[in-house]
């Protein structure tokens, strides 16, 4: 199926219902769990959980998303969508804002490391602008080589910048305890499924004027058809062994199981 999108999130993950307003954290997507501390009680008592900070400390959502982490269903949620998990250690940001631009600029590069030496890349920006004069700038990774040619595929996701894209790759200090061994908080992580990258071959790109006033840059794209296990092998490689790559939707490879979680090169799960 072809798809015709703005140029700002291609990874916008469609979650009904009142989980747009929960901003909880996904737990590696395969059944870890926060160890303890999660709770609607320790929700109302305290302001620095994950969950609170991303959205302030109004308590009344604070205990909704509390009370949602804790059945499962933001889990299962995470479980079905493709996104990368960051759990940073604190020693590599100052703050929440600077996390997000260091994880931004790790993912950059480890895309345009993962596509040589056959592929070329190259970051580029786009201006959108709202009927009302509100403009925004999107970050996407072009790409070209074998049946990308000429620079007709492109990777999108969390790639803010300080003038670019600031509404996605948030990243939230989360303080808690994690039951996974390999996992060493507090740490900064993700808001929600805030972190996520797709790659797509673009087979139309135009831009559309509204009928007053402003402007937006679309692409018409399908699945891009290097994605395959290796590929994701290659990426989770070139990330820091604190970043996680997990697949919900089986990609061109018809031979790759899912859901799959890769780390430091290789299939974990």
């Amino acid at each position: 199926m072809n798809h015709i999108f703005r140029a700002v999130p291609l990874l916008v993950f469609f979650i009904t219902g009142c989980a747009i307003h929960q901003l909880p954290i996904a737990a590696l997507s395969i059944g870890y769990r926060p160890s303890s501390g999660i709770s609607p009680k320790k929700a109302w008592r305290t302001a620095n959980l994950a969950l609170e900070s991303a959205v302030g400390t109004g308590t009344g959502i604070g205990v909704a998303s509390a009370l949602l982490l804790d059945s499962g269903n933001f889990q299962d949620t995470a479980a079905k969508f493709s996104h990368i998990e960051a759990w940073m250690p604190v020693s590599e940001a100052k703050n929440e804002n600077e996390a997000a631009l260091k994880m931004s600029k790790i993912l950059e590069n480890a895309v345009h490391k993962t596509f040589t030496p056959n592929y070329h890349t190259k970051m580029d920006e786009v201006e959108n602008e709202s009927a009302v004069g509100i403009k925004e700038i999107t970050r996407f990774i072009r790409i070209d080589g074998p049946g990308c040619e000429p620079w007709s595929c492109m990777a999108m996701g969390a790639f803010p910048s300080e003038t670019a894209m600031k509404w996605r790759g948030k990243m939230i200090r989360y303080e808690h305890q994690f039951t996974h061994d390999n996992i060493d908080c507090p740490c900064y992580v993700y808001s929600g499924l805030d972190g996520g990258i797709g790659f797509t071959k673009i087979l139309d790109e135009y831009t559309e004027k509204g009928s007053i006033n402003g402007q937006w840059r679309r692409f018409k794209s399908i699945p891009a058809s290097f994605v395959d296990e290796d590929f994701y092998k290659r990426l989770s490689g070139n990330l820091p062994d604190w970043v996680y790559v997990y697949v919900a939707e089986k990609p061109n490879d018809p031979n790759m199981a899912v859901p799959a979680l890769f780390n430091q090169g290789k299939r974990i799960h």
